[in-house]
């Protein structure tokens, strides 16, 4: 029999976290990182760095350039 872990409040990550893993720095998620209103991206968007957005090199605000990451809802 498959025992699976059905989410619950208590054991579902909270995505305004910038380290989901407690005592582990190497991986974040990157929502609650962003200082770009152009860069969207889900709630659990993650990245094995410290930061995210030095490595976004095209994204031109005179041109209305988004970057859209992740699900997300519109």
């Amino acid at each position: 029999m498959y025992n699976e872990i059905m989410p619950t409040p208590q054991n579902i990550p909270d995505p305004n976290t910038i380290h989901p893993i407690a005592g582990y720095d190497k991986e974040i998620y990157v929502k609650p990182t962003l200082k770009n209103p152009n860069i969207i991206v889900g709630d659990f968007t993650y990245i094995a760095d410290s930061e995210f957005e030095s490595h976004v090199t095209h994204l031109y605000p005179w041109n209305n350039d988004k970057l859209v990451k992740g699900g997300q809802n519109f």
